[in-house]
């Protein structure tokens, strides 16, 4: 069957009141289709002026087998009708199989087809149209290409020679992620489909897995962030790197981490190899804080866009977390960018703010103070392929809870280096070999060269030297450290069993203090360190360090040794640490404790995405050559369950995402000398319900506490904490601005025994609200008070309000210029006016990156 459009949109059909009649061209260049219009009465046709002229007509038989076949047109496009099949036809063009539904060929002799679909590297392909004008490519208008999830829509794609590109396109995620492209093309790489591209503002972006891979502006560094401490009812926004008491990306309220979006734990790995946030597995919303193990990294997926990293570190407690953060606020990837040939980062930021001080015992002094950072990072690219970079980062203040002194120095250096090959640091560095040898902040050099070691691999000789140095404390130092380590990198091929392995030896020799202060100590290190990898999921690692100490008294010698074991088997993950640092064992550049033995087991079994379950088992003991009266062991063991009941029962309603929590963890600490100097049992046992409805997070919890002192003069606490906390984050504006509000309640009560004022009970009650109104275009308000009642028996009644109140504005498109309006007001009343005071601070701020 063959089917005709004519100039007049008629379609030519068999059957019917119309007849059609194909003849000749009487000028003899082709065919002529007419139209003839039925006069059904008197059954007779009369012809109409609706003719379609063929000239130079063209057959063209699909690959399709069984299909019909296409007669292709030329003149009679100016009058806009062609001729196409019942079937669609099929064109190779540059190995690219073309399906169409129309095809034509166009006054210039070129090739047109209509909806267009075919496969290009992986990708699903549609377009509206497709010019062919060559026997080695094509071009395609109004593409809307789809890999994995995501969605490239773009004006045009070009195919030339094996070559793939398009012009202006819209590149969107999974998760609803859009970045506008100027240009892009699609590979395949590793057998997987990527898309590449550069965005209008410059910045490379690519995808994996489903995921946009945002690669910031050459040269600009990921936001980051070291040693930053959230305790009970702060948050932080990431965006800015603020830490206020208003609910952000992350908030600490009642011994728990709100997340404000999914975390996913990937348990202890190396900070700096999460490159990559997870593409799947963000469940948790409301993480305890007692669940985290120290040197743990979460990936966070945020709410409010973007990924970010964190790291526990040490010194985590279940009222504070302390960690460091790597943010990227438009794409999953989470490492430092790559650079232009030169370049200069600058971020400038000045504050004013003004101070005043009521009443007696206030921490704050009255005044104007000042404060200016500036952080100055420079890179260029030399002609031998190696790179240099500097930074600086002063700081002036007049506040001498910021600085000791009017001017200080936070980070200063240079660097000069060959990506794989050689590097050499000078000026502010952190000195890292192992824990037991140098972890320590160096004002000096530390450098690297490699080398290979044969077909498996390449080693690499490490040098740090310099004095003893404190990020703020300008040029004062305090001792010297100079360290030498060889070690290979990843060592392959090793057989059908290991994966890779490295191996290392290191030596540290370093001091502090001054013999005439008295404060004096040297220490010297050795040690050796390896690692191993299996193919079946098996990690292996080990160091064993031996020291000799002086402080001008006695020379001391000891050992330390830490054996580690990880494991993987499909939903199950074992860590297991054995640590052994002996009391002898002093390190002036590392960051062991001496005197302690400690094994440390942790099991996560994660079988589905409704259900985890974590168990942690921490045992230490001291007094390891019986050099103290007493030895004290303490036995922490933590369980820890999560699951989403409801989530493989229904496809859908809010009861789906409804999740319970539930942590306990007990602390046994005793001495074994017959006083009982040390006996104390520590449980705490927390149960969490989380449910999303819509737009709205609803948290609540319910903690129970049971500390035992059994010590002659120990007092013991037994009590309860109730938490409830409503988050609100419509995901479409009904006002003019975006808005989101946070409410929370806590109540609870203790009771303590044992001490000079007999049985007394404490009563606490708390009350937040947050809100956060607008955006940093216009306007971003955000709003947090907070009312603190507390009574205890023998102490009375005390009241604490804690107001903050942020403006934060851009003064330009890019938003690189900022402008910041602050007010914070602590006000604490105590019925026995033993603490009352009332403190205020406004705080005028402007940031400037360029």
């Amino acid at each position: 069957v063959l089917n005709a459009l004519f100039p007049s949109g008629i379609r030519l059909q068999q059957g019917g009141e119309t007849l059609f009649t194909i003849g000749a061209d009487p000028a003899g260049a082709g065919l002529r289709l007419r139209r003839w219009e039925g006069d059904t009465p008197f059954g007779r046709y009369h012809p109409v002026d609706d003719v379609l002229e063929i000239t130079s007509p063209t057959v063209l038989t699909p690959a399709l087998p069984g299909a019909p076949d296409v007669l292709l047109t030329r003149g009679s496009l100016s009058q806009g009708g062609y001729l196409i099949t019942g079937a669609d036809a099929q064109v190779r063009v540059g190995g690219v199989l073309l399906q169409a539904e129309r095809v034509s060929i166009r006054p210039d002799g070129s090739l047109e087809l209509g909806e267009v679909t075919f496969t290009l590297n992986g990708a699903q392909v549609r377009a509206d149209r497709v010019i062919i004008d060559s026997s080695d490519g094509f071009r395609a208008e109004g593409v809307v290409l789809l890999a994995d999830g995501t969605q490239v829509e773009a004006e045009s794609l070009e195919v030339a020679n094996g070559t793939v590109s398009f012009g202006q396109a819209i590149l969107t995620d999974p998760f609803g992620n859009r970045v506008t492209l100027t240009q892009g093309t699609v590979n395949v790489v590793d057998g997987k489909t990527v898309f590449t591209g550069v965005s209008d503002a410059g910045q490379t972006i690519s995808t994996e897995g489903g995921q946009i891979l945002y690669e910031p502006a050459p040269g600009v560094p990921l936001p980051t962030g070291r040693g930053e401490r959230l305790g009970d009812g702060q948050g932080i926004r990431f965006a800015t790197g603020a830490v206020s008491s208003s609910p952000g990306d992350l908030f600490v309220s009642g011994g728990r981490l709100e997340v404000d979006g999914g975390a996913v734990r990937l348990g202890v790995v190396p900070f700096a190899e999460v490159r990559v946030a997870p593409a799947e597995g963000y469940r948790q919303d409301v993480l305890s804080l007692d669940a985290l193990v120290p040197n743990e990294v979460l990936v966070l997926r945020l709410a409010a866009g973007g990924y970010a990293k964190i790291l526990v570190r040490l010194g985590t407690s279940a009222e504070e977390l302390l960690f460091d953060w790597v943010y990227n606020p438009e794409g999953a990837a989470l490492t430092r960018a790559r650079r232009w040939p030169s370049r200069a980062q600058v971020a400038y930021e000045a504050k004013l703010y003004s101070r005043e001080a009521t009443g007696h015992q206030a921490f704050l002094q009255g005044g104007t103070q000042t404060l200016a950072e500036v952080r100055v990072e420079s890179a260029r690219n030399l002609g031998n392929g190696a790179a240099l970079e500097a930074y600086l980062a002063p700081r002036l203040s007049t506040d001498r809870q910021v600085n000791r002194k009017n001017a200080t120095m936070d980070r200063f250096g240079v660097r000069y280096f060959q990506p794989g090959q050689y590097e050499v640091s000078l000026g502010d560095l952190s000195g890292e070999f192992t824990p037991y040898t140098l972890n320590q902040t160096l004002l000096g050099l530390v450098g690297w060269r490699s080398f290979p070691i044969g077909p498996v691999g390449t080693a690499r000789l490490s040098t740090a030297i310099g004095p003893r140095w404190r990020p703020g404390a300008g040029l004062r130092v305090d001792g010297w450290v100079t360290g030498l380590r060889l070690a290979t990198d990843e060592i392959r091929d090793l057989g059908p069993l290991l994966e890779d392995m490295t191996f290392g030896l290191n030596v540290v020799k370093a001091y502090r203090g001054k013999q005439e202060r008295g404060d004096y100590l040297a220490s010297t290190i050795f040690s050796v360190d390896a690692a191993l990898r299996t193919r079946g999921g098996l990690g292996l690692q080990a160091e064993y360090a031996f020291s000799r100490s002086d402080d001008t008294v006695r020379i001391r010698k000891g050992e330390a040794f830490l054996l580690r074991g990880a494991y993987r088997l499909g939903p199950v993950r074992l860590i297991m640490d054995r640590e052994r640092v002996g009391s002898h064992f002093v390190t002036v550049s590392g960051t062991a404790i001496n005197d302690q033995e400690r094994t440390n087991v942790w099991l996560r079994f994660r079988p589905n995405q409704w259900f985890s379950a974590n168990f942690n088992l921490l045992h230490t003991r001291d007094n390891l050559d019986d050099a103290k009266p007493y030895t004290t062991e303490m036995t922490t063991p933590r369980y820890g369950f999560s699951i989403t009941p409801f989530y493989p029962l229904l496809r859908g309603g809010f009861l789906r995402n409804l999740t319970f929590d539930l942590l306990l963890r007990t602390t046994l600490r005793a001495s074994d000398d017959a006083a009982r100097s040390v006996d104390r049992k520590y449980r705490t046992l927390s149960l969490s319900l989380i449910q999303r409805m819509g737009d709205f997070t609803l948290i609540a919890g319910r903690d129970e506490t049971r500390d035992l002192d059994a010590t002659p003069t120990g007092i013991s606490r037994r009590g309860w904490a109730n938490d409830l906390s409503l988050r609100w984050r419509p995901q479409h504006r009904f006002l003019p601005f975006p808005i989101s509000p946070v409410v929370g309640f806590r109540s609870g009560r203790d009771t303590y025994l044992g001490g000079p004022s007999g049985v007394v009970s404490s009563r606490l009650n708390s009350r937040r609200i947050g809100l956060a109104i607008g955006d940093y275009d216009s306007l971003a308000v955000e709003l947090g008070y907070e009312l603190l009642d507390n009574h205890r028996t023998d102490l009375g009644g005390y009241d604490r309000r804690v107001l903050n109140i942020d403006l934060t504005r851009a003064l330009d498109a890019e938003g690189t210029r900022t402008a910041g309006l602050s007010y914070r007001l602590l006000s604490n009343e105590q019925e026995n006016g033993a603490r009352q005071y009332t403190e205020g601070q406004l705080t005028g701020s402007i940031r400037q990156q360029f």
